[in-house]
């Protein structure tokens, strides 16, 4: 588990588009919000992290990290 999020085509299976939304953890749970613009990954190392991403854009747009 190297913490990336790949969007595969159903259809064909072929990715479409990759995200590296926790380097050096793992994603636990993602989530998209009811428009699909946006995706929330919680990943797990040591502490949890939430990254926010524009799925449009492919780029990271907030951050929060909680220590346990």
């Amino acid at each position: 588990m190297n913490g990336s999020v790949t969007f595969w085509d159903v259809k064909t299976w072929k990715k479409v588009a990759g995200l590296e939304a926790q380097p050096k953890s793992q994603v636990k749970q993602l989530f998209f919000t009811p428009t699909g613009r946006f995706l929330l990954t919680r990943g797990w190392w040591g502490g949890s992290e939430v990254r926010i991403w524009d799925v449009k854009a492919k780029r990271q747009v907030a951050s929060f990290d909680e220590e346990y």
